[in-house]
C-alpha cells in the first residue's frame, strides 16, 4: 500500500525531474550513493535554475484579469 502510493505521489504532474529521480535511484539500490548526489544536486541546481528564469518573467495571471494592488 505505501509503496503504491509512493509511486502514486512520484508520477503527478509537476513533480520536478530531480525529486522522481531520486526516488528512483532509493527503489533501486536502498540508498545514495555519493555519485547519486552529485548527479542529484545537478538535477536541483538546473531545475532551480528554471525557476529562477521562469519566475523572472513575472506573475502571469491567467484565470482572470490582472489584480489592481494600488490604484
Amino acid at each position: 500500500m505505501a509503496f503504491e502510493e509512493l509511486l502514486n505521489w512520484s508520477t503527478q504532474e509537476g513533480r520536478p525531474l530531480w525529486q522522481r529521480d531520486a526516488l528512483r535511484r532509493i527503489a533501486l539500490s536502498g540508498k545514495l550513493t555519493d555519485d547519486d548526489l552529485a548527479d542529484l544536486k545537478r538535477l536541483v541546481e538546473k531545475h532551480t535554475r528554471e525557476r529562477q528564469k521562469a519566475l523572472a518573467n513575472g506573475p502571469r495571471y491567467e484565470h482572470g484579469p490582472e489584480p489592481k494592488f494600488l490604484v
